[in-house]
């Protein structure tokens, strides 16, 4: 069973008719085209919805392992599941590609242009023949035909001119741009006189395995891997609105103006990005307890089309008597035939200024030609990539803030970017994140040193004061008020801070924190190898040796440790701490537990030197 499924079950759709109208069948005469970035991605568009069918990932590092099939009733086609490129495009049913637009018609319209659709049939014989409403027929059979095509580019468009009779038609243009990035423009076409107004939305999907499910922050729990989930995110009104898929149906809509909107999960997404002033946008998310996260860009400006007396006839439709082409026109002008108004207007006076009186009306004319057909296109940069915070940098549209950098809500992208840096510069040396971590436990250790001596000189100064503290505690057994003035008088006698000992963990614990947020959301420590039996810095060691060694060093630091408390408070210490430490790792990411057994080695070495010294 397809994800067709999840539509009738879960009722999966956007706005209006058009978008819950989905043919139940298998997409007929769909064709594949590629636009390929060497080295980066290979996106693979589908003429069903000029959506996006496949978006794979070059880079060796994102390579993925053959999968096992999911258990239930939902199971992706093989592709998706075997060794090979990372396709970023989760969902397989036509219904689903990403990028696809869901319609309906301004509410202001009154013109509902009508289309005579050819619809080509699976086994050979006739076509059968639609005819209705343009978005009506559209719901039914949204498949595009490629009006142009070239290494950088493709272009659909819906109706097909050759076949199909319609006044209005809609474009849909990919362009080759940055290495995770491609422009999209959306345009609307019309030769009918009367002006025809759509409402639309650029709509993204992703598919969840419902059994992989998130069970809040403790859950699926503290000592267990946590899933790779997809999320839907929404850039609103200048912060970053995030949903993770958890089981339960969701919807959200939010009112700001929306930079971008997206589908993915902890490394990777594809986002969708309004480009212009007039292109404003809001965004939603929706949740499906069958799997389906979509995100969506909607309220954007409508697109809009109408041919006034005189206007141009668009190329694709050919030739007609009486009528210039719009190619025709747009060579005289010296401009593309898709030049907006002030570009068409700013050549028409150049021309005339070169060229003199003689030749002003035939400029005039192909002026009036271009700027009598009214055409709405929309633009929007679509990335689909890796959450690489240079890359996000790169395409703006506030992408970057996709990389999480916050764990309990709280952000900890003052530390975590600083982190990711100064391994990246350590790489950049020696191409090893094991010695990337290492350098990073150096760094952190020495800008950390200061407190630990202080930290470590209180500790061995209670521990000298215990015999006076067991005779203060036997004397005012009784009498706590006079206990804790005592005690507090012979810590400032000996120039003692209680709490000293417990700094050095203090400053520690949000340096793991961002350290564990940082493997866990870092694009670049995916499936990045650390050593020997280590492939994958952002997974738990698959043997447990790590968590074992750190069990063991911690026992060590226990032991170095001066302890200021009884002797049962130091024996839990000695032995529980460890264990707790290694259950605690087990399933954590192995570049944290390597950070953290580096960092106490570092400290048992640290507190030996000082023991001698004293």
């Amino acid at each position: 069973m397809g994800l067709l499924g999840l539509a009738l079950i879960f009722s999966i759709g956007g706005i209006g008719a058009a978008d819950q109208v989905i043919p139940a069948r298998k997409a007929i005469g769909e064709i594949n085209s590629t636009l390929e970035k060497p080295g980066y991605m290979r996106l693979v568009f589908s003429s069903y919805g000029a959506g996006l069918k496949h978006a794979f990932m070059l880079n060796p590092q994102y390579k993925q392992k053959r999968r096992k099939p999911p258990q239930g009733p939902f199971s992706p086609p093989k592709q998706k599941l075997a060794a090979g490129p990372l396709d970023l495009v989760s969902t397989w049913d036509p219904a689903f590609y990403p990028l696809q637009l869901k319609m309906q018609w301004d509410h202001a319209t009154q013109v509902k242009p009508r289309v005579t659709r050819h619809i080509k049939k699976a086994v050979k014989g006739p076509a059968k023949v639609i005819t209705g409403d343009f978005l009506d027929v559209y719901a039914k059979d949204p498949v595009f035909t490629i009006l142009h095509r070239d290494d950088k580019s493709i272009t659909y468009i819906w109706p097909d001119p050759k076949t199909d009779k319609s006044g209005l038609f809609l474009i849909k243009r990919f362009t080759l741009n940055g290495h995770y990035t491609v422009n999209m423009s959306v345009e609307l076409v019309s030769t009918l006189p009367k002006k025809a107004k759509i409402d639309y939305r650029v709509v993204l999907h992703a598919w969840q395995m419902p059994s992989s499910k998130s069970k809040g922050t403790c859950g699926s729990a503290m000592f267990s891997p946590h899933p790779d989930l997809k999320n839907g995110m929404c850039f609103s009104d200048g912060s970053l609105e995030e949903e993770d898929f958890k089981g339960k149906a969701l919807k959200k809509s939010y009112a700001g103006e929306a930079s971008f909107a997206a589908v993915g999960s902890r490394y990777f997404e594809i986002a969708a990005a309004p480009i212009g002033a007039l292109n404003k946008a809001q965004c939603s998310l929706q949740i499906y307890p069958g799997g389906v996260v979509t995100s969506r860009l909607h309220e954007m400006a409508p697109l809009e089309a109408y041919a006034k007396p005189g206007a141009c006839r668009p190329a694709f439709l050919g030739p007609a008597e009486g009528v210039v082409s719009c190619k025709a026109a747009a060579k005289v002008l010296g401009v593309s035939p898709d030049a907006g108004i002030d570009r068409v207007i700013r050549a028409f006076k150049a021309k005339k200024a070169v060229g003199g009186v003689a030749q002003a009306d035939k400029f005039a004319s192909a002026m009036t030609a271009l700027t009598n057909r009214v055409a709405t296109v929309n633009h929007f940069l679509i990335y689909a990539g890796p959450k690489d915070i240079s890359e996000l940098k790169a395409a703006d549209h506030h992408l970057r803030s996709s990389v999480n950098f916050r764990l309990f809500g709280i952000p900890l992208g003052v530390l975590c970017i600083p982190m990711l840096w100064l391994m990246r510069l350590s790489y950049k040396i020696i191409p090893n994140w094991g010695v990337s971590i290492i350098f990073l436990t150096i760094v952190v250790k020495l800008l950390t040193l200061y407190w630990t001596q202080k930290s470590f000189v209180q500790m061995k100064k209670m521990q000298a004061l215990k015999p006076e503290l067991d005779r203060i505690k036997k004397q005012y057994k009784k009498d706590k008020d006079g206990l804790n003035k005592a005690m507090m008088d012979l810590y400032k006698r000996h120039n003692v801070n209680p709490l000293g000992g417990c700094l050095p963990m203090l400053i520690q614990m949000p340096i793991w924190f961002a350290l564990y947020r940082t493997i866990y959301s870092a694009v670049e420590l995916y499936q990045a190898p650390l050593f020997w039996w280590i492939q994958d810095l952002s997974s738990y060691d698959p043997y447990f040796v790590l968590p074992v060694l750190l069990g063991l060093t911690t026992f060590l630091q226990q032991k170095f440790t001066p302890q200021t408390g009884d002797e049962s408070q130091a024996k839990v210490m000695l032995y529980a701490m460890p264990v707790m430490f290694t259950v605690f790792m087990l399933f954590m990411p192995s570049g944290l537990t390597f950070y953290i057994l580096i960092n106490s080695i570092l400290t048992v070495g640290h507190q030996w030197l000082i023991q001698r010294k004293m």
